[in-house]
C-alpha cells in the first residue's frame, strides 16, 4: 500500500508556490491601497520593487488591516518604501557564496605582565 499518494512532490510545491507569488502581484490594487502617481514618481524604485512593496502591504493589511487607521497604513506604506530603497544598496554589491567576510574577528593575547600598572 502506497502510504505517500497523496504527497506533494518538491516540483509541485515549487509551483504552487510560484504561482500563488505571481498571482498576488498581478492583482490590481484597490482603491484603499493605491498609491498616487506623484508618490510612485517620488519614490525613486523601479516597478519591480515597487511590487515588493505592495505586496508586503498587502500582506501587512491582510493580518492588521482592520487594526489600522489611515494615517498607520501611510506610515506603514512610507516605511516600506524606504527600506525597498536601503535594501537596493545591499542587494546590488556582487557577493559569491565563496566570499570571506568583509571582517573577522582577530583576538589578541596580551602578556599579564605587560598590562600591569607601574
Amino acid at each position: 500500500m502506497n502510504l505517500h499518494k497523496h504527497a506533494f512532490s518538491r516540483r509541485q510545491l515549487a509551483k504552487g508556490a510560484a504561482v500563488a507569488a505571481l498571482t498576488a502581484i498581478a492583482q490590481p490594487p484597490s482603491a484603499s491601497t493605491s498609491v498616487s502617481a506623484s508618490t510612485l514618481d517620488e519614490s525613486g524604485l523601479t516597478s519591480v520593487q515597487m511590487q515588493e512593496v505592495e505586496a508586503r502591504f498587502k500582506e501587512t493589511l491582510r493580518c492588521y488591516g482592520d487594526r489600522l487607521s489611515e494615517d498607520q497604513r501611510n506610515r506603514i506604506r512610507r516605511v516600506l518604501v524606504d527600506n525597498q530603497r536601503m535594501l537596493t544598496a545591499i542587494r546590488d554589491f556582487p557577493l559569491d557564496n565563496g566570499d570571506t567576510p568583509a571582517t573577522t574577528l582577530k583576538l589578541r593575547i596580551e602578556n599579564p605582565s605587560s598590562t600591569e600598572h607601574k
